[in-house]
């Protein structure tokens, strides 16, 4: 017969009532054994949780990198020449695709729905109709995997027929950028938010388990308790199937 905390309360009401004592080892190892189930059922949650969070802190960390980019471009009238405006746009350029890069790895690792929905707002950046041709327009191209390109031949063409057009572009792109991100970051954002309940939620695993620990090790010792004063378990098992209930 296959061994469950059903059964092994069934055993156990059998024995009170007929007068025959569970044997203690046995009730021992059943309690102990039903404890170990439930711990692996508990961590694989923890470990499953931490997965999504460990992604996710990845993601976070893309986003503030891209974050800082976009404010560097939004400040175009800092950008005193062609080298620095170059500069700066591949600096966003390259943050932006470890950003989507992240976010794509997140979206292939099942992770929460909500790094779809952040992939897709850096997407719209970039392909909404007038950023597109803009960003054309200096050497920026989007390739299908959704990361950018600069064609520093174009780049450079355009800064010497007008650095100010190259400048305002950069300028607006940054500050779009800069929007979406922090927006992002934000505890009401895709990538914050989901942060932040995934924190909670593995520090609730981790609270239930320890508590789950100290109720079955407060049962097992009922367990013991009962055998050694009435040679029956059904008290120590109730207490342990308490631990279950959570």
């Amino acid at each position: 017969m296959a061994i469950t905390l059903g059964s092994m309360t069934s055993i156990a009401a059998l024995s009170q009532s007929v007068g025959v004592a569970t044997p203690a080892d046995a009730t021992q190892t059943q309690v102990t054994d039903a404890f170990n189930l439930a711990d692996k059922r508990a961590q694989r949650q923890l470990d499953s949780t931490n997965v999504q969070l460990s992604v996710f802190g990845q993601t976070k960390s893309a986003y503030a990198d891209l974050q800082a980019a976009a404010k560097g471009l939004a400040t175009p009238e800092k950008l005193n020449s062609a080298g620095e405006a170059r500069t700066a746009l591949q600096t966003f350029v390259d943050a932006y695709n470890n950003a989507v890069k992240t976010t794509s790895a997140a979206v292939s690792g099942g992770a929460d729905t909500r790094a779809i929905l952040a992939a897709n707002d850096l997407k719209r950046l970039v392909t909404n109709n007038n950023n597109a041709a803009d960003l054309k327009k200096i050497g920026v191209s989007v390739n299908k995997n959704g990361s950018l390109s600069v064609d520093a031949k174009v780049l450079q063409g355009a800064a010497q027929t007008d650095l100010k057009a190259v400048k305002n572009t950069l300028g607006k792109i940054g500050a779009q950028t800069a929007t979406v991100v922090s927006k992002e970051l934000s505890e009401a954002g895709n990538i914050g938010g989901a942060v932040s309940s995934l924190s909670a939620r593995a520090q609730s695993f981790q609270a239930k388990a320890a508590e789950q620990k100290k109720l079955a090790t407060a049962s097992l010792n009922t367990v013991q308790q009962q055998a050694a004063n009435s040679g029956n378990t059904t008290g120590g098992i109730a207490a342990y199937l308490q631990t279950l209930s959570f």
